[in-house]
Protein backbone atom coordinates (compact mmCIF):
# COMPACT_ATOMS: atom_id res chain seq x y z
CA UNK A 1 0.00 0.00 0.00
CA UNK A 2 1.60 3.38 -1.25
CA UNK A 3 2.27 5.45 2.08
CA UNK A 4 1.99 2.55 4.67
CA UNK A 5 4.63 2.56 7.11
CA UNK A 6 6.28 0.13 7.96
CA UNK A 7 6.02 -1.19 11.72
CA UNK A 8 8.71 0.16 14.24
CA UNK A 9 10.87 -2.72 15.85
CA UNK A 10 13.43 -2.61 18.99
CA UNK A 11 16.97 -3.49 17.86
CA UNK A 12 19.78 -4.21 20.00
CA UNK A 13 22.99 -3.74 18.49
CA UNK A 14 24.92 -6.43 19.45
CA UNK A 15 28.21 -8.10 18.66
CA UNK A 16 25.39 -11.19 16.76
CA UNK A 17 23.97 -8.01 14.74
CA UNK A 18 27.25 -6.72 13.18
CA UNK A 19 28.55 -9.98 12.37
CA UNK A 20 24.86 -10.36 10.77
CA UNK A 21 23.56 -13.33 12.56
CA UNK A 22 20.44 -11.70 14.79
CA UNK A 23 19.84 -14.20 17.84
CA UNK A 24 16.29 -14.21 19.42
CA UNK A 25 18.14 -12.96 22.66
CA UNK A 26 19.28 -10.34 21.26
CA UNK A 27 15.99 -8.87 19.49
CA UNK A 28 14.21 -6.52 21.55
CA UNK A 29 16.40 -5.65 24.04
CA UNK A 30 16.47 -1.97 23.52
CA UNK A 31 12.68 -0.86 23.80
CA UNK A 32 10.57 1.76 23.80
CA UNK A 33 10.94 5.00 26.65
CA UNK A 34 8.91 3.97 29.16
CA UNK A 35 5.88 5.64 29.10
CA UNK A 36 4.36 7.77 32.28
CA UNK A 37 2.42 5.96 35.04
CA UNK A 38 -1.02 6.75 35.60
CA UNK A 39 -3.10 6.35 39.00
CA UNK A 40 -6.24 4.17 37.98
CA UNK A 41 -8.70 2.23 39.47
CA UNK A 42 -9.08 -1.03 37.54
CA UNK A 43 -12.18 -3.36 38.03
CA UNK A 44 -11.74 -6.97 36.53
CA UNK A 45 -14.24 -10.07 36.37
CA UNK A 46 -11.59 -12.86 37.30
CA UNK A 47 -7.72 -12.45 38.05
CA UNK A 48 -5.58 -15.49 36.96
CA UNK A 49 -2.00 -16.75 37.05
CA UNK A 50 0.05 -19.52 36.73
CA UNK A 51 0.33 -21.74 39.59
CA UNK A 52 3.73 -23.08 39.10
CA UNK A 53 4.83 -19.05 38.40
CA UNK A 54 3.19 -18.51 41.65
CA UNK A 55 5.11 -21.29 43.13
CA UNK A 56 8.34 -19.47 41.94
CA UNK A 57 7.03 -16.35 43.24
CA UNK A 58 7.01 -17.67 46.57
CA UNK A 59 10.00 -19.95 47.09
CA UNK A 60 12.50 -16.32 45.24
CA UNK A 61 10.49 -13.56 47.22
CA UNK A 62 8.13 -15.00 50.06
CA UNK A 63 4.65 -14.28 48.65
CA UNK A 64 1.90 -15.92 46.57
CA UNK A 65 0.26 -14.46 43.08
CA UNK A 66 -2.84 -14.72 44.89
CA UNK A 67 -1.99 -12.64 47.59
CA UNK A 68 -0.51 -10.07 45.25
CA UNK A 69 -4.03 -10.16 42.86
CA UNK A 70 -5.66 -8.03 46.24
CA UNK A 71 -3.24 -4.89 45.42
CA UNK A 72 -6.15 -3.64 42.50
CA UNK A 73 -8.82 -3.88 45.34
CA UNK A 74 -7.52 -0.10 45.69
CA UNK A 75 -6.17 2.48 43.34
CA UNK A 76 -2.66 1.73 41.61
CA UNK A 77 0.19 3.48 39.31
CA UNK A 78 0.28 1.77 35.82
CA UNK A 79 1.67 2.32 32.09
CA UNK A 80 2.28 0.26 29.70
CA UNK A 81 4.75 -1.86 29.38
CA UNK A 82 6.95 -1.24 26.39
CA UNK A 83 9.03 -4.72 25.64
CA UNK A 84 8.80 -6.30 22.77
CA UNK A 85 5.78 -9.07 23.69
CA UNK A 86 3.22 -10.96 21.83
CA UNK A 87 0.61 -9.12 24.10
CA UNK A 88 0.45 -5.77 25.51
CA UNK A 89 1.83 -5.96 29.26
CA UNK A 90 1.43 -3.47 31.80
CA UNK A 91 3.18 -2.26 34.82
CA UNK A 92 1.30 -1.37 38.47
CA UNK A 93 2.89 0.02 41.19
CA UNK A 94 0.44 -0.47 44.21
CA UNK A 95 0.53 -0.87 48.29
CA UNK A 96 -0.96 -4.19 50.02
CA UNK A 97 -1.32 -4.26 53.47
CA UNK A 98 1.42 -1.43 54.25
CA UNK A 99 3.94 -3.01 51.60
CA UNK A 100 4.65 -1.64 48.15
CA UNK A 101 4.92 -3.95 44.95
CA UNK A 102 5.95 -3.51 41.28
CA UNK A 103 4.27 -6.29 39.15
CA UNK A 104 3.40 -6.63 35.65
CA UNK A 105 -0.01 -8.62 33.94
CA UNK A 106 -1.68 -8.60 30.80
CA UNK A 107 -5.18 -7.79 30.31
CA UNK A 108 -7.84 -10.10 28.49
CA UNK A 109 -10.74 -8.28 27.97
CA UNK A 110 -12.23 -8.26 31.84
CA UNK A 111 -10.05 -10.81 33.02
CA UNK A 112 -6.17 -9.63 34.76
CA UNK A 113 -3.12 -12.76 34.04
CA UNK A 114 -0.68 -11.61 36.37
CA UNK A 115 2.84 -12.53 34.94
CA UNK A 116 5.01 -11.57 37.81
CA UNK A 117 5.77 -9.15 41.16
CA UNK A 118 8.36 -8.16 43.45
CA UNK A 119 9.07 -5.47 46.04
CA UNK A 120 8.98 -2.13 44.93
CA UNK A 121 12.46 -0.34 44.30
CA UNK A 122 13.52 2.32 46.55
CA UNK A 123 12.84 4.59 42.90
CA UNK A 124 9.29 2.86 42.80
CA UNK A 125 8.32 3.79 46.30
CA UNK A 126 8.99 7.25 45.83
CA UNK A 127 6.81 7.13 42.64
CA UNK A 128 4.22 5.75 44.80
CA UNK A 129 4.53 8.04 47.82
CA UNK A 130 4.63 11.12 45.10
CA UNK A 131 1.43 9.93 43.37
CA UNK A 132 -0.84 8.27 45.33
Amino acid sequence: MRGARPALRSLCISPATVSGSLTKASAGCLNAPPRPFRLVYREFDRISYDPRKSDEVLAERGFYLAFIAHIFAGFVLEREDTGDYNETCYQVIGELLASIYFLVYKRRGRVCRLITVREAEPEDRAMWYEHR
